[in-house]
């Protein structure tokens, strides 16, 4: 399962995609797991991430559809 300790992706996908979900994963999975639908909602996890010191290395991955 992805979380924010083991996933330097973000993943956002206009159509499949939704900003309530953990943008930790590709694909929708049981629970909260899948794409965010938006850009702003990725990089405000990543800002949020940032500011509680996590300081690896993220992508943002566009997916396709």
């Amino acid at each position: 399962m992805y979380n924010i300790h083991n996933s330097a992706t973000v993943y956002v996908s206009q159509t499949l995609g939704s900003d309530d979900l953990s943008g930790l994963s590709p694909t929708r999975e049981e629970g909260r797991n899948g794409p965010f639908q938006t850009l702003r909602r990725a990089l405000k996890l990543i800002r949020s991430m940032r500011a509680t010191g996590m300081g690896q290395p993220m992508t943002i991955a566009l997916t396709e559809d």
